[in-house]
Order: structure tokens, then sequence, then C-alpha cells
């Protein structure tokens, strides 16, 4: 092997290293944006407690209702019980 395809080989190892470096780093601070992220969103939410019996509002924004368009149409449904 010639000196110089040794260092070529030699550039491209430590090339690929710093690219490994590299994605490892973005792939943590990813991690840690995504995490603080939902840390955030979770903040305004909170589990359903909903039992059998209770009266409930039915979102209608999924549903097809037959009004002429979708601004006059009805935001909810109910008071359902099961």
């Amino acid at each position: 092997m010639t000196p110089q395809a040794v260092m070529d080989q030699e550039a491209a190892r430590i090339r690929a290293e710093r690219m490994s470096e590299t994605w490892d780093l973005v792939r943590g601070n990813i991690e840690q944006t995504q995490a603080a992220q939902k840390k955030q969103a979770d903040k305004h939410r909170r589990e359903p407690d909903f039992h059998v019996g209770d009266m409930v509002y039915l979102s209608l924004q999924s549903h097809q209702t037959g009004r002429p368009n979708k601004k006059l149409d009805y935001q909810q449904a109910g008071a359902f019980s099961h």
C-alpha cells in the first residue's frame, strides 16, 4: 500500500469518527429537546375521568351532520349518557 493510500484511509477513518460523534451529539440534543417539549405539553393535559352514567358532550369536528357548511354546523352534540 502506498503512503498516500494509508493517509487517505486514516483521513477517512478520522472523518467517519467525527461524523459518528456529531450524530451522537445531535441525537442527544433531539432527545433532550423532545423531553422538554413533552414536559411542557403534559402540564396542560389531564386524564379524562368519566364514569358510567356521566353526561358528556360529543365533539362533531370529524362527523358529517348535513348542515350547509362547517361554519354554520353544530359544534357539539349531547348530552349523552352510557
